[in-house]
């Protein structure tokens, strides 16, 4: 019921490029091979998210782009999560014993139902491209329930083969949807550690199972420091990011207390949705709220620490809280904060306040008790139906947002972009106008990316309106400020492609060469940014001897990158140069990887010259 609202609401941020703009996971028929290519198509990841595409594509195949039924899937994927974590906090309560394990349904329920209506819960469950985060967490909720059960047998010394079979394939189908289930054998870890204690059969440790812990954990940091570390400390690696790897990680204890701010104090005008002006920290005492976060979350590890015995599912909760941040809050260069990581950590604070709350509550009458433990179970409720009623339209949402965080570029961009949409491109409207200005205020924001920029020389150029003399210039600042990232080529190709088609007219063409110019001679190993210049020189200045040389420096860039042989052979043809190497090096590696009939097209297009 209260989640129904919201099923009225569309597209957002990532749903975009992962899912709106890319062809490839659009389900067309029930044939084997558009299923095989449906599910290893679309959203970049190093090991694929297939269940996840293959659910988008069985949606798209049914009702097609309608965001409707997509929302409807990830609610009720949402609130079959809801029952697992009932039933693993039942089993969680009966575990430590004591007065808790007596009332474990009421307590469950409670804990469950508060997961579920939490309203930080709502820019996960109704941001549709976070279906992924939303699988995982299926898939390490029942295969946390199986370990448990695999582990009750174990200590009985009954036969645990079908439960141990059932946390890999719960692992396994988590992982289809996204690497968070990478986390599992932490939580695993953690809840032998503080509840299940590696006791084996008779209640004594049990050494190969203690043994087996401690030696994957070695090899996990050993990975982690000589084979993932390496890579992600290379220069390259931060160079689209306003931040370096060592200012990411002193910004991140701020990050996790604006979470738990966010999970205790579920107010509304906290969730932003958009962090990108998030305060970056760069140094212990810049600013000093960076030097009292750390302080604050080391004092939560001793509490964490302290509890073990008195209250283990305290310990249990603040380290799982801890834990579900362990790959978004490390060296990996992802943006500093989304509220869509919180989804299971969320589990793990509300853990941790149950034993505390219960030695609060235990002296009062058992009725009063309950009455006063179901009250905060309404207010989450009311917050959460406020919440979703902000979701429940895209222009509110993107109106709610700028409002909420004004100092925010993309959710001034994004509301200005639906103004637009919502004006019918009627120059004259009064949304028009708004736009504009909401697009003029987002470019002025320091450090911010060059959407409202494209967006202004876009709209302007395409309907004959002068572009002010200032967007040229902010828009190259912004593009040169640091090394190009998504936001940036996105932007440049956005402006570059409106040319191509002849929508912009520019009465300064140099303005726009001068920037690609610069772009490529500062970000010289961007494959990227050499292709959007190549299509620039090829399409609009006409030289193609530049376009085809700039397209041969973005394939030895970036040799893996088909689309790039691609519009190489395309060049080739079209000047009238001899592409018969080409060709018939870009049909040999098409067929290499062309499975499920991924690239028949192309095929057909260059097998049969």
């Amino acid at each position: 019921m209260l989640y129904w609202p919201g099923l009225k609401g569309g597209f957002i941020f990532d749903d975009y490029p992962n899912l709106v703009e890319d062809p490839d996971w659009k389900l067309l028929s029930l044939e084997p091979l558009q299923w095989w290519h449906a599910g290893t198509s679309g959203i970049a990841s190093m090991f694929g998210r297939p269940l996840a595409l293959l659910s988008f594509a069985f949606n798209y195949y049914v009702s097609g782009m309608d965001p409707r039924p997509m929302k409807l899937v990830g609610v009720s994927m949402h609130l079959f999560n809801g029952v697992l974590v009932y039933c693993l906090c039942r089993k969680l309560l009966v575990l430590i014993g004591g007065r808790l394990a007596a009332c474990s349904v009421f307590v469950a329920s409670l804990v469950a139902i508060a997961w579920v209506v939490h309203p930080i819960q709502v820019s996960t469950v109704l941001y549709i491209v976070q279906r992924m985060e939303v699988g995982a967490v299926t898939g390490v909720l029942l295969a946390l329930l199986a370990y448990i059960k695999a582990r009750e047998a174990q200590m009985s010394g009954a036969r645990a083969v079908w439960w141990w079979l059932l946390v890999v394939l719960a692992a396994i189908l988590g992982l289809g949807f996204k690497e968070t289930v990478f986390l599992l054998p932490c939580y695993l870890f953690l809840l032998e550690l503080v509840i299940l204690r590696f006791r084996g059969r008779g209640g004594r440790t049990s050494r190969w199972l203690l043994g087996g812990y401690l030696a994957s954990g070695g090899v996990a940091l050993l990975v982690f420091f000589f084979l993932f570390l390496p890579g992600v400390l290379r220069s390259e690696a931060y160079e689209f990011r306003n931040f370096t790897v060592g200012e990411r990680l002193l910004s991140q204890p701020a990050v996790l207390w604006m979470y738990l701010h966010q999970i205790l104090i579920p107010w509304p005008e906290t969730y932003w949705f958009y962090y990108d002006n998030f305060p970056v920290s760069r140094g212990l005492l810049k600013p000093l709220a960076t030097l009292y976060a750390i302080a604050g979350l080391l004092l939560a590890v001793v509490v964490a620490a302290w509890c073990r015995k008195q209250w283990p599912l305290t310990t249990l909760g603040i380290g799982w809280f801890f834990l579900a941040h362990l790959l978004t809050s490390n060296v990996v260069p992802f943006e500093l904060a989304f509220e869509h990581r919180n989804y299971f950590a969320l589990l793990g604070v509300l853990l941790a306040i149950v034993q505390p709350l219960e030695w609060l509550l235990r002296r009062l009458d058992p009725n009063v008790a309950a009455t006063i433990s179901v009250l905060p179970i309404l207010f989450l409720a009311s917050m959460c139906w406020i919440q979703v009623g902000t979701w429940a339209d895209p222009l509110r949402l993107a109106m709610t947002l700028a409002s909420r965080n004004p100092g925010s570029e993309r959710a001034g961009y994004e509301f200005g972009r639906l103004l637009i949409e919502r004006s019918g491109h009627q120059v004259d409207s009064p949304l028009w106008s708004m736009a504009e200005q909401e697009f003029e205020n987002a470019s002025k924001i320091d450090g911010g990316s060059p959407l409202p920029e494209q967006a202004l020389i876009v709209i302007s150029s395409s309907y004959g309106r002068p572009i002010s003399p200032e967007i040229w210039p902010r828009f190259r600042y912004k593009l040169l400020a640091r090394g190009v990232g998504p936001q940036e080529l996105s932007a440049l190709g956005g402006v570059v492609d409106c040319r191509i088609e002849g929508r912009c007219k520019f009465n300064d063409e140099n303005a726009l060469l001068l920037i690609l110019q610069d772009v490529v001679t500062k970000n010289q190993k961007s494959a990227r940014a050499r292709a959007i210049f190549a299509s620039y020189a090829f399409n609009v200045m006409r030289d193609h001897e530049l376009g085809i040389s700039l397209m041969r420096e973005a394939i030895q860039l970036d040799a893996h990158e088909l689309e790039y042989r691609v519009g190489l052979v395309r060049y080739l043809q079209t000047s009238g140069e001899n592409s018969e190497v080409e060709e018939r090096d870009l049909v040999y590696r098409l067929q290499e990887v062309n499975v499920g009939g991924k690239y028949d097209a192309y095929l057909d297009e260059f097998s049969s010259r």
